[in-house]
């Protein structure tokens, strides 16, 4: 799955509402996963990526049986993720069930951030407080550099 590496800012509608920004939508479309990530950010992934993400916890949970964080992690994301679908709009609603945890907002703007495999969805003030930072600070740059090195 190729989720794209790009950010989109859409507004939450009063409804809980959002377009899926152009660019995701075939990989989003008709239905995606969302869950609740570590950083309580709404992660969506493509059904597909979700259940290569279903057997990998589970693998790692049987290899780990005694690693109780391990389990909580994974019984984390299983009960703070559902399965999403996209209207004729273009538009999906946040499920209820999500909205406590997440710090999104109705009649807010969200970003759409884009990584390799999934989609993090954050309030505009977290992107421009916890991401934007990170992605123009010193120390990315210098990673990035060393990552992007032997390509």
């Amino acid at each position: 799955m190729s989720a794209s590496a790009a950010n989109y800012v859409q507004r939450v509608d009063a409804k809980w509402r959002l377009p899926v920004p152009l660019k995701f939508r075939s990989t989003f479309a008709p239905e995606f996963q969302m869950f609740l990530d570590h950083d309580n950010y709404l992660a969506l992934v493509s059904l597909q990526r979700w259940q290569e993400l279903v057997e990998y916890m589970d693998s790692q949970r049987k290899l780990n049986p005694d690693d109780d964080d391990l389990q909580d992690a994974v019984d984390r994301t299983y009960n703070f993720s559902e399965e999403v679908s996209v209207d004729g709009s273009g538009r999906f609603v946040i499920p209820s069930r999500l909205r406590p945890e997440c710090d999104l907002q109705p009649e807010t703007e969200a970003v759409f951030v884009g990584r390799a495999d999934r989609v993090t969805l954050v309030s505009l003030a977290s992107f421009e407080q916890a991401f934007e930072p990170k992605l123009r600070s010193e120390d990315a740059r210098a990673a990035q550099k060393r990552l992007l090195r032997g390509v």
